[in-house]
This record gives C-alpha cells, sequence and structure tokens, in this order.
C-alpha cells in the first residue's frame, strides 16, 4: 500500500510541476537589465559562438558584484557540464572556494542567464542554492514537456544494484562525514 500511495503523491507532483512550473518565471515583471551586464552578457555569447558552441551566457553576481561568469563550451571543450549557468557556478566557486560559496547571503546572490536553464542545470541552481535567477528568454512548454518526460524515463530505468555498501563505506572515507547527519 505503501508503494501505490508514493506512486499516486510522485505523479501528482509531476503533474502539478508541469502545469505551473514552465509559467511561473513568466509571471514576474520584466527587469531593466544595466547596459554593462547587458554587454559581458553579449560578449559571452559571442565568444561561444565563434567556439561553434550555443551561445548562451551566464553571469552570477553576488552583491552587485560578478563572482562568476560562464558560456556554453560543451563543443569546445568536451565538456558534458560546460553549460553557461554551470561555468558561472563554478567560476563563483574558484573565487570563494566551496565553503566560502556555501556561506555567502543567499539573498545577495543573482543568477542572470541568456536562455532558461536546461534541468541539469536548473539541478545545479538548486543545489547551490541560488533562488534569484533572471532569465532573458524562456523555452517553449513544448521543449519543457520533452525535458520533462526524458527526466522521468531516466527515473523509471534506473535499476537498484546488490551492494549500496559500496557507497556507504565512500560516505565514511570522506572527512567531514557524520553518521548522525547523513541525509541517506
Amino acid at each position: 500500500m505503501n508503494y501505490w500511495r508514493t506512486l499516486f503523491l510522485l505523479l501528482a507532483t509531476v503533474i502539478i510541476l508541469l502545469i505551473f512550473s514552465p509559467l511561473s518565471g513568466r509571471w514576474n515583471q520584466p527587469a531593466e537589465l544595466s547596459p554593462y551586464l547587458t554587454d559581458t552578457l553579449a560578449k559571452l555569447g559571442a565568444q561561444a559562438a565563434e567556439r561553434g558552441d550555443v551561445p548562451i551566457a551566464s553571469i552570477l553576481i553576488y552583491d552587485n558584484i560578478i563572482v562568476g561568469s560562464g558560456a556554453n563550451d560543451v563543443i569546445d571543450a568536451n565538456k558534458a557540464g560546460g553549460h553557461a549557468e554551470i561555468n558561472a557556478i563554478s567560476g563563483a566557486l574558484n573565487v570563494f572556494g566551496y565553503s566560502q560559496f556555501m556561506k555567502l547571503d543567499r539573498k545577495k546572490l543573482q543568477l542572470i542567464t541568456t536562455f532558461e536553464p536546461c534541468p541539469m542545470c536548473r539541478g545545479a541552481i538548486a543545489e547551490y542554492q541560488i533562488h534569484d535567477i533572471r532569465v532573458l528568454k524562456y523555452k517553449s512548454l513544448r521543449t519543457h514537456w520533452y525535458n520533462w518526460s526524458q527526466t522521468l524515463r531516466a527515473y523509471f530505468n534506473s535499476r537498484p544494484l546488490y551492494n549500496p555498501e559500496l557507497q556507504d563505506s565512500l560516505f565514511r572515507l570522506h572527512p567531514g562525514f557524520d553518521p548522525a547527519k547523513a541525509k541517506y
């Protein structure tokens, strides 16, 4: 019975997200972008296009200072994670270091991107607790439906293996591992 209840709740959540999530940002009033930030994004996107990559650019701002910037370099650098948003976050991590970055006041952190983030980038944005995201151009609802179908396919096609203790032993190797705070 617990299995069916969990499945029902998961499906209900997915349906609600499918209906409302792609529309949520579109309800907000557009904000102006300074000429300096517009120029920075334009240059980053143009650099990506010159390298043969999709011309998408992102900047991460903390307290009105650009702390990370990035453009797509998937093709040029052969990086699966070479999306503009991830590159901007990685740039900020290089500036601050992981621990210091995670201590930043999230109310002063803002990601600006020229194109709505893909599911991978949205995952990184959520993982690094970036709550203020500004998007110049949104994707179509059709694209959202396709992305969600791919995400659901990956979720339902995953299969358990018989040795979860391996990962548990790897977690215990980490110097900061605390069994009392383990989230799994």
